[in-house]
């Protein structure tokens, strides 16, 4: 067998990739086609004419959780006062520990000065 017997005609090669090349040509065109018909469409959305926008069982689990939301933040702001109260008081003590502190710091200073001739 020689090597020229085996090689296709050029004239069903040419027709071949001819065709080929049709077939991808419109497959694009159709798919171009599709795309931009269906991006043309008007979109539908959901319109509601009631009075309710959501379920009454939604709204009930919404003032449940708003209810317990508020509870908890009152008890979080009794704890605020409460340690508010307790770092005030904290905070009077250190001042009258520290004015004792700078009254007796002032006694002794006060004998020092008696004691040193001027």
């Amino acid at each position: 067998m020689i090597l020229a017997d085996t090689t296709p005609d050029p004239k069903a090669l040419l027709q071949f990739w001819l065709i080929l090349c049709g077939l991808l040509t419109m497959a694009s065109s159709v798919a171009s086609v599709a795309a931009f018909w269906s991006a043309r469409r008007v979109q539908r959305r959901e319109i509601t004419f009631s009075r309710e926008y959501a379920a009454k069982d939604d709204l009930l689990h919404l003032v449940k959780n708003q209810e317990r939301i508020e509870s908890e933040q009152g008890k979080i702001r009794a704890e605020m006062k409460e340690d508010r109260l307790l770092i005030m008081a904290a905070a009077e003590a250190r001042q009258k520990e520290t004015l004792g502190r700078i009254s007796r710091l002032d006694e002794v200073l006060g004998n020092m000065r008696e004691r040193i001739p001027r």
